[in-house]
């Protein structure tokens, strides 16, 4: 069980170097790619009312990982997972 927990941290950690990498490499695609996410999130929620909710936790999956996070966050919200 604690080697899931040690690759899950090690993978958390490649993802967020990665993504750290990328922001200094273009920080106005990465910007506008959260901006984006975070509209369309918004959008979504407001307009189909799909019952999101919008918390902490989604804003910041949405916010670093843009369109990839907005879809993280609905796979997992209709997988009944969270959100």
């Amino acid at each position: 069980m604690s080697f899931y927990i040690e690759l899950g941290g090690v993978l958390l950690a490649a993802a967020f170097l990665y993504m750290l990498f990328q922001f200094l490499k273009n920080p106005v695609y990465i910007l506008s790619n959260s901006v984006i996410g975070l509209a369309v999130l918004l959008l979504l929620n407001s307009v189909s009312n799909i019952g999101i909710a919008i918390n902490l936790w989604s804003i910041l999956i949405v916010g670093f990982g843009g369109i990839a996070g907005l879809l993280l966050v609905l796979l997992l919200h209709y997988g009944g997972i969270a959100f």
